[in-house]
């Protein structure tokens, strides 16, 4: 059996069946309330099973297999989800995830998952990607953890529409982290960004970085293929025409040298911090 597809098939014609008979085939709708878990490992495709939070899928673009709606008190415990080593599409919708002594959610050696509408509260890290590529992080929030997001050896991911606050660093890329897309976020934590060395090729664009604190070590992009920048709590040049975007490039701390051509004057997504 092809190891992309752990469940067995006679498993997912049944699933399909049963989706045709509601008229619900090809949409989900999650619940608002959680349902208490405890943490869940999966450490082989063999491990996607009702027994570690999957509610249906087969581990396919057209059908992933997914783990939603849980609440997972990590305390005592070093993640409170852990993917690693799979080559099977999955989702992870709704959750939230505390108290983790490493990391809330940790995805390693993955690919094509999706993280949507998340909570990460009170962990050393909130999501963490290692050797994950085409990741979609969409929609979460993360809150008082160390760090929020951490990419290593990560490469090819998409990371949007996400907020982190009150914690030490917003979004640090790491260990030759390359070619993602890192837009429309904001990062209200005391360090927002940070760019290690070789962590070439990135893109970053419309997000709010709400600390003064930020570093860059390598060559990334700025702007949108619109030409947008990003918001940036230390920016103090002029915007004389009035158009929302500085008159002065602004110049991001770090070995890199970098600079963003078009620093917007005030946030795109939160009124501007007194």
């Amino acid at each position: 059996m092809d190891r992309r597809f752990p469940i067995p098939a006679v498993r997912c014609a049944h699933a399909l069946v049963c989706a045709i008979a509601l008229g619900t085939f090809c949409f989900a709708a999650f619940a608002a309330d959680y349902t208490p878990a405890a943490p869940i490992a999966i450490r082989s495709d063999l491990e996607f099973t009702s027994e570690n939070g999957i509610l249906t899928g087969c581990g396919t673009f057209d059908d992933p297999f997914v783990i939603a709606d849980l609440e997972i008190d990590a305390s005592g415990s070093p993640y409170g989800i852990l993917v690693e080593n799979t080559t099977a599409i999955f989702r992870i919708e709704n959750c939230r995830i505390f108290g983790a002594a490493s990391t809330a959610l940790r995805l390693t050696a993955t690919q094509s998952a999706s993280v949507v509408h998340c909570r990460m509260e009170s962990s050393e890290t909130g999501i963490e990607l290692l050797e994950a590529t085409y990741t979609q992080l969409t929609g979460n929030e993360i809150v008082d953890c160390t760090h929020a997001i951490l990419l290593q050896l990560a490469s090819a991911n998409v990371i949007e529409f996400n907020e982190a606050s009150r914690g030490l660093l917003g979004v640090a890329l790491e260990s030759w982290s390359e070619d993602n897309v890192i837009r429309d976020n904001v990062f209200d934590c005391t360090v927002a960004l940070a760019v290690g060395q070789g962590c070439t090729r990135n893109v970053f664009y419309r997000n709010d970085f709400l600390s003064t604190w930020v570093s860059c070590d390598a060559s990334c992009q700025w702007l949108s293929p619109e030409e947008e920048g990003n918001y940036w709590a230390g920016y103090r040049g002029q915007d004389v025409d009035g158009d929302g975007i500085g008159d002065t490039a602004f110049g991001i701390a770090g070995f890199g040298h970098q600079q963003d051509a078009r620093p917007a004057t005030a946030p795109f997504h939160f009124a501007e911090p007194e």
